[in-house]
Parts: C-alpha cells; sequence; structure tokens
C-alpha cells in the first residue's frame, strides 16, 4: 500500500510540475509582432481561387499569391506548415470560388515521381501588399 501512495504521490507531483510549466509558456508574454506582420498591415479574409495566377513559398509561414489583375496578396500562416517552403509546393480545394483564413492548404510530397497530399495547415489572413513589400519579405527572411 505504501509504495503505490508514494508512486502515486511522485505521478501526481510529476504532472502538477508539468501543468505548472505549461501554464508558465501559455503565461509568457507575447515577443509582439514580428517584422513581417508589421510590415503587413491591413487584412482580407479571402480571396477569389479564380483570380490566383500564381503562388510563391517565401517560408514555411508566408505565402505570395499573385493575382490576375497585378493584384498580390501574402498570407501568413497562423503556425509554421513543417516541409512547405522545402517542397515549394501544396494544394488547396474548396466548394466556394473563395479561399479564405477559415481554410487549409496541404504541402505535395513527392513519392518517386507522383505528388502526394502531406501535411495540412491553416492559412492565416491576406494581406494586399506590392511587389516592394514582397522583395522587403524575401529579404527579412533571407537573415
Amino acid at each position: 500500500m505504501h509504495k503505490s501512495v508514494t508512486r502515486l504521490t511522485a505521478v501526481a507531483l510529476a504532472m502538477t510540475g508539468l501543468f505548472s510549466q505549461t501554464l508558465a509558456e501559455e503565461a509568457e508574454p507575447d515577443s509582439g509582432p514580428s517584422a513581417i506582420d508589421i510590415l503587413l498591415g491591413e487584412t482580407e479574409r479571402c480571396v477569389n481561387m479564380n483570380r490566383i495566377d500564381r503562388t510563391e513559398v517565401i517560408n514555411d509561414r508566408t505565402i505570395v499569391f499573385y493575382m490576375s489583375g497585378g493584384d498580390i496578396y501574402v498570407n501568413r500562416l497562423p503556425h509554421r506548415c513543417p516541409g512547405l517552403r522545402s517542397r515549394q509546393a501544396f494544394m488547396y480545394k474548396n466548394t466556394t470560388n473563395t479561399l479564405c483564413n477559415v481554410d487549409t492548404i496541404r504541402v505535395l510530397d513527392n513519392f518517386g515521381g507522383s505528388l502526394r497530399p502531406g501535411v495540412a495547415c491553416g492559412l492565416g489572413e491576406f494581406h494586399p501588399v506590392s511587389t516592394g513589400t514582397v522583395d522587403q519579405l524575401k529579404a527579412l527572411d533571407d537573415k
């Protein structure tokens, strides 16, 4: 009986420590917006999928959408999307004509010459930008 109470106490203390550590990590103040977030400014929730001409991946959190008509939007994903930068390929599908901040993309993995959907990542909001801003984003990413 004494051994099982001791083990139970040890497990409870360990879990309390982990819980406290998790709370401390969550309670840490946000370091504030990054230089990229400050550069981007205003946002839009959605873009028209029919107008997407091409995309460019800057890093695992940043995708540039080049639209027909010359508009450019940057999507800053809320979280890092593993493999996005290295593979430079992703897919999306939607039943509407819009791609929105509540939608997901899937990184495409190359297996023996065929592309297969891999990790799914949520999109962020779309930021209308200029080509100069895209160049600045690329320069910030190189640092």
